[in-house]
């Protein structure tokens, strides 16, 4: 990913790519689509590979096992799949959604932050460290503050660990942060590509 998006923007093909008749931002979305395409295929594959190659009848019972037992497993934790929790599931399905596609463009926004250095591999490596370290810390803190203030209930004899009043506003926090560093990220190496692109 790293050597392909680098060569196509970056360097010498990166004047072909420029000079199309599309927008920087066409250019950065059709790259990551693209991109976030190959890796649910080539996970797909993966994931059928290695369960056919360790194929039993417990693998397959486990699976099932899993998708059965998952609406159980929600409803314990945090209450009644039902009203806001609906929703929260929702959110829950377009965060997991978004984080591939958010992984991305921070990497994309590292190559062109990389480029603009004379050690373009360093700095790159250097920038996804600082990068995801501020963003994985920021995240951290965030969750703290709202589980922290999380009231546990208690019904009957089942204890849910979060809670039906908790679980949306928790959902809502980490969808709207994925959601905020998937733009961020994005406008990044916009800015980049179109102000501070550096051809070699």
């Amino acid at each position: 990913v790293v050597s392909r998006d680098n060569r196509s923007v970056f360097c010498v093909e990166g004047y072909f790519t420029h000079t199309l008749p599309i927008t920087q931002s066409e250019v950065i979305i059709s790259k990551a689509l693209s991109f976030l395409f190959w890796s649910i295929a080539s996970g797909l594959v993966a994931g059928v590979s290695f369960f056919i190659l360790t194929y039993s009848s417990d693998s397959w019972r486990l699976v099932a096992t899993f998708f059965r037992e998952f609406p159980y497993l929600i409803s314990h934790y945090f209450g009644p799949i039902r009203g806001s929790n609906k929703i929260a599931v929702i959110l829950l399905a377009m965060t997991v959604l978004i984080a591939p596609l958010t992984e991305i463009l921070n990497i994309y926004l590292c190559i062109g932050i990389g480029n603009k250095f004379r050690h373009k591999i360093t700095a790159g490596v250097v920038a996804y460290l600082v990068i995801s370290s501020i963003s994985s810390t920021l995240v951290g803190l965030l969750i703290n503050n709202i589980t922290s203030r999380m009231v546990f209930t208690q019904n009957f004899n089942t204890t849910h660990f979060v809670g039906e009043s908790n679980f949306l506003p928790l959902m809502i926090t980490l969808s709207l942060l994925a959601i905020g560093q998937t733009v961020l990220y994005f406008f990044g190496i916009k800015y980049i590509q179109e102000k501070q692109l550096n051809l070699e």
